[in-house]
């Protein structure tokens, strides 16, 4: 499984395209803030913030991207600092295949009660990564 904590070239593209995927089927409203995390601690189950340089690079034009640390959960997801309502999106490699291939798990987090979760199949190919058709595997 590869370690989050220090996200390698490669991975950091297959975690940009996971990204773009899951905001294209979540949607997020124009303006809306985004929380963003990436895999989780198996011990806490804790999400990691993502590199910088991922946040910066996945920001959609119209909305403000935030790490883990700086958002809460209250009713709804916030930015900590201002209160400012938030959507939470997550991703994380939930199986490493000997393909090489990833199962992905993508969740889209915008109220106590209020998510969605896909599974999705990363694939290696030409260099790059190429994301199949999310499967929703829960609604809360």
């Amino acid at each position: 499984m590869a370690d989050e904590k220090s996200v390698s070239a490669n991975d950091a593209a297959m975690y940009r395209l996971a990204f773009r995927v899951l905001l294209g089927v979540a949607n997020p409203p124009d303006g809306m803030a985004l929380c963003v995390s990436i895999g989780r601690d198996p011990g806490s189950n804790t999400a990691y913030d993502p590199p910088a340089e991922l946040i910066a690079r996945l920001t959609p034009p119209l909305h403000a991207a935030y790490p883990a640390s700086q958002c809460v959960m209250d009713t709804r997801p916030v930015i900590a600092r201002g209160g400012e309502q938030a959507q939470w999106y997550h991703v994380w490699v939930k199986q490493q295949r000997g393909d090489g291939s990833r199962l992905l798990v993508l969740v889209h987090i915008y109220g106590n009660l209020g998510s969605h979760a896909w599974e999705s199949v990363a694939t290696p190919v030409d260099g790059g990564w190429q994301v199949s058709q999310q499967t929703l595997v829960a609604i809360s």
